[in-house]
């Protein structure tokens, strides 16, 4: 398990790596992130490294237990690190994509209905700072950027501490 973990801990810090080179890097992050937003940015990260195409992961049980689907036979699990244990651990996540249902449930997946663009982004602008206005695209990518120099130092930092944290153990 070890091994494994340290493999997703390279891949983890390889992915911070590139997210941050360019814009297109980060939107497509952003994508992916915006698709999975219950988790936290580590958790984001890792899904978009391994499952970019990810939109709505959710470990077997809730698949099982909520929706009635099952994942398929073959299926990949996404790799996330499992906080709950005082040792290093793995939990993993499948995307709808790899589920089925012999009852054909759906998953039902939020998108915003674009006539009300205007009041989302008066919103956004609101709540995260001073935006140059415009489409809700360029008010959302200004909104990233406020937070992202907001909360980049904290961000790596808080990774590197939960991360280093069980290296130390």
């Amino acid at each position: 398990m070890a091994n494994k973990y340290e493999l997703i801990t390279g891949i983890f810090n390889e992915q911070i790596a590139s997210v941050t080179q360019n814009q297109e890097n980060w939107t497509a992050f952003l994508r992916t992130a915006a698709n999975n937003y219950k988790y936290n940015f580590i958790e984001q990260t890792l899904i978009h490294a391994q499952r970019p195409d990810a939109t709505a992961c959710a470990e077997i049980g809730f698949w099982n237990d909520k929706f009635g689907r099952w994942v398929n036979k073959g299926a990949r699990g996404i790799a996330l690190f499992d906080y709950s244990a005082s040792y290093p651990r793995l939990r993993y996540v499948f995307d709808v994509s790899d589920t089925n249902s012999f009852y054909g449930n759906e998953v039902p997946i939020w998108k915003a209905d674009k006539r009300y663009d205007n009041e989302i982004a008066e919103a956004l602008s609101n709540a995260f700072g001073e935006t140059a206005g415009g489409s809700l695209a360029a008010v959302i990518d200004d909104v990233a950027q406020n937070m992202a120099v907001d909360n980049a130092c904290n961000l790596i930092n808080t990774a590197n501490n939960l991360i280093g944290g069980y290296k130390a153990m």
